[in-house]
């Protein structure tokens, strides 16, 4: 049986949805016999990551490690300055036979890596994709802040391709498996769908559920990727409902007429608040967990159809093609409420 280790920055932290899927695929290699180190980074402090742990199983062993940057606006920058301490830890890594990594920080511990590795592609950023997905003003912003990081961007691809090319590499959606196949023909490449743990979740949703008699239209994850400017349209729309906006930027409860802005919670807490989930990507999903967890919960959920949602998602009907269409969003949310609420009239025990 193999010793496995798992690096990422923000492993162990409750940060999104990736690091409770790769928790879960551990999970599994642990059942089938394997021993699991966690590598956590203990000097996080981005994302309000060090407020947000995860409970890791009492089997595994941890190894702690501190790096000499923690920033989130200058990714490439943070990755310079931690790149020597990386390559390091890499080399120093020692009764480890197969060390599993993702994220930003994942090609330079890789490459330093002198046993299998594997690479765990969760979203576009792990496929080296850095797309503008801001307009007006601030695309043109983003554009020279991409300008400025340029050289170290470049050095962080080379490292990037050079690990997917030494790597086994595990997508975790058809889409992730098939762009990764375009970066590396002769790869291997293992798809494996994001796992969630039902009994533990319903159980939590259970616990909150009774307390959160006002629900709303629920959005995880307020920024441009996420598509928290179309959510806000869409509000804009329909005034009588509530929409909750959960991000980690929030630190306390805030409303803003019928929009509320929430800091990060539990899944259960956070599914509680909602009587639909609104996924209005811009970019690229791999293969969203709020979308499995969703439906797991019995809560419709409205979708655009980016990357790996059509495959994560039952209902194709729930589908946008057009992020920016608010009407169809609009349409789409009202007859799925409607839907709801004639089902709960029919049961009124459901």
């Amino acid at each position: 049986m193999a010793r496995i280790a798992i690096f990422s920055k923000y492993f162990g932290y409750n940060v999104g949805g990736a690091e409770h899927s790769v928790l879960e695929l551990l999970k599994q290699e642990e059942a089938k016999g394997h021993t699991i180190t966690a590598v956590i980074v203990d000097n996080v402090h981005s994302h309000s990551a060090d407020q947000l742990k995860i409970p890791l199983p009492e089997s595994w062993q941890v190894q702690r490690l501190s790096l000499p940057a923690d920033t989130v606006r200058f990714r490439f920058v943070a990755y310079w300055r931690n790149r020597h301490a990386l390559t390091k830890f890499g080399q120093s890594l020692q009764g480890i036979d197969t060390l599993y990594a993702y994220g930003l920080y994942a090609p330079a511990v890789i490459n330093a890596f002198s046993g299998e590795t594997v690479y765990l592609v969760r979203d576009e950023y792990g496929l080296g994709w850095n797309r503008n997905y801001h307009r007006g003003f601030k695309r043109w912003l983003f554009w020279l802040y991409r300008l400025s990081e340029w050289p170290l961007e470049r050095v962080w691809l080379r490292d990037l391709y050079r690990a997917i090319a030494k790597s086994r590499l595990i997508a975790n959606s058809s889409f992730i498996a098939s762009e990764l196949s375009k970066l590396s023909p002769e790869a291997r490449i293992e798809l494996r769908y994001s796992q969630v743990d039902t009994e533990k979740l319903q159980a939590d949703y259970a616990r909150h559920l009774p307390t959160q008699p006002n629900k709303g239209i629920v959005l995880i994850g307020d920024n441009i990727l996420k598509g928290g400017d179309i959510a806000r349209r869409i509000a804009e729309r329909l005034p009588e409902r509530t929409f909750y906006f959960f991000d980690r930027r929030y630190q306390e409860p805030r409303r803003d007429g019928n929009r509320v802005f929430m800091p990060w919670q539990s899944p259960g807490y956070v599914y509680a608040q909602a009587e639909l989930i609104i996924v209005p990507s811009r970019w690229q999903e791999a293969f969203p967990r709020a979308v499995l967890e969703a439906q797991v919960l019995g809560i419709p959920v409205v979708a655009s159809a980016c990357g790996g949602i059509p495959e994560a998602l039952a209902d194709s009907s729930a589908l946008i093609d057009d992020p920016d269409d608010i009407e169809t969003w609009v349409t789409k949310i009202d007859e799925r409420l409607r839907f709801e609420a004639g089902a709960k009239d029919k049961n009124p025990c459901a």
